[in-house]
């Protein structure tokens, strides 16, 4: 992973001492997401099913944490595919393909991960989700059952639960909240 710091009023992008971060063989990582305070970028790694916290403050990322997005005891395969964080900021949450779950970490003041737990997608193969601006609402695009999938979260981002609505849509691969 390739990263740079972008100064925005002088127009320039700086790099850092150590301009990316190599991750272990086989991790493969998919898709990231900065927190509001830039501190804290969160990385879902999806061969390996986990996901990757690194404070990119320093002049070179250093890895914090790396946590499984999988159910304890879960030993099929899967791949990870999306990430997000709720708007609160004190949730996180990844896709897990195969294991057909959404998993939910809370996140610390430090930016560390606690795991919180998992929900069916209402579906096969959560290719990507998304959440509103609120934080309210959650959509899944399950791409091999082609179905969207609704669900419900609390103010903060915590308790999400299927609403038990669905849309038919052939194979959604990626699904957007539109204000």
């Amino acid at each position: 992973i390739y990263i740079f710091r972008a100064e925005i009023n002088e127009g320039i992008l700086l790099g850092y001492d150590v301009p990316f971060i190599q991750l272990e063989e086989g991790r493969g990582p998919r898709h990231m997401v900065l927190d509001k305070t830039c501190r804290n970028l969160y990385v879902i790694n999806e061969l390996n099913s986990t996901v990757s916290v690194f404070d990119i403050t320093a002049r070179s990322p250093v890895l914090k944490q790396t946590l499984s997005t999988l159910p304890e005891g879960y030993v099929e395969k899967n791949y990870c595919a999306d990430i997000h964080l709720a708007p609160s900021g004190k949730y996180l949450y990844g896709s897990n393909r195969g294991d057909n779950s959404i998993v939910t970490f809370s996140v610390a003041g430090n930016g560390l991960l606690t795991l919180e737990g998992h929900v069916s997608c209402g579906g096969d193969w959560p290719r990507n989700f998304a959440l509103d601006g609120s934080g309210k609402y959650l959509i899944v695009g399950n791409q091999r059952s082609g179905m969207i999938s609704l669900f419900t979260a609390d103010k903060k981002g915590a308790n999400i639960k299927e609403m038990g609505y669905s849309i038919p849509f052939n194979a959604p691969s990626c699904v957007r909240f539109i204000k």
